[in-house]
């Protein structure tokens, strides 16, 4: 199963292989699922070796196909669990200030994500863990924002909505959720909190309703391209949606 994991890459196989692993290390009894939780470790150790070593030869100038399949495994496995990337995280955020790929930010806020879920189911949380955490949030809103910015400069531009500009927007609204201000207030992770100042909401809104104003009149060589926008468009009007049904932003500063 692992020999299958990194020699493909594409989105179904990577499932089916990860849901594989995870029932051997889950489900089995005994030496078996020894055997199998110690080769989903070996597994997590190789993708995260072979991701520093594809970011150094990226950083050098070689070809990017590499770093996109081996971030697209990670991104597979992250779905279902927490892959210790510590010591790849400030590698990502280099790779997003130099070539700004989404794929990296995907992996990014992920990790945040599940960071995020063992503090909260930790009894125990260090001053330490704590400020790196603090640390990895705001490096990964820093990068969303330049992502904000620059779609909104290419649309204005007159060009189409895409995938990456729905992926910002999206990103944004769920890490907002994740650190909402008021799931903290009053608790031992109240520095976790957070609301984004009045400028960000303005621009992210911006983006969305740039995303969602599609002409409804198509050319014909331009359907399949229409269809990818109406999923994007369906997908900015759920973000939306969410971040004024749960309170995310004040009432004053919802939809612009």
């Amino acid at each position: 199963m692992k020999e299958a994991f990194f020699k493909h890459g594409e989105k179904d196989a990577l499932r089916s292989c990860v849901k594989a692993i995870n029932f051997c290390s889950n489900e089995c009894q005994g030496e078996l699922k020894d055997f199998a939780q110690n080769k989903l470790k070996e597994l997590e150790d190789e993708l995260i070796a072979k991701l520093k070593t594809v970011i150094k030869e990226v950083t050098d100038g070689d070809d990017e196909f590499s770093l996109l399949v081996n971030l697209k495994r990670l991104y597979e496995l992250q779905l279902s669990r927490s892959i210790p990337i510590e010591r790849l995280f400030e590698d990502m955020v280099m790779i997003l200030r130099s070539f700004k790929s989404m794929d990296d930010e995907l992996s990014a806020s992920q990790h945040v994500a599940w960071c995020l879920h063992s503090f909260i189911n930790s009894d125990i949380v260090s001053e330490e863990s704590l400020s790196s955490l603090l640390s990895k949030r705001n490096s990964l809103f820093e990068q969303l924002e330049h992502f904000l910015d620059a779609h909104i400069e290419v649309q204005e531009e007159g060009k189409r909505g895409n995938q990456s500009a729905c992926r910002v927007c999206t990103i944004l609204a769920q890490t907002w959720c994740l650190f909402k201000k008021s799931k903290f207030s009053s608790t031992k992770l109240e520095s976790l909190g957070y609301c984004p100042d009045s400028s960000v909401l303005q621009k992210f809104w911006k983006l969305c309703k740039q995303q969602l104003n599609i002409p409804d009149e198509t050319e014909e060589d331009d359907v399949n391209h229409e269809y990818v926008e109406e999923t994007n468009r369906d997908a900015v009007m759920i973000v939306v949606a969410m971040l004024v049904a749960t309170d995310v932003v004040p009432k004053a500063r919802e939809l612009g």
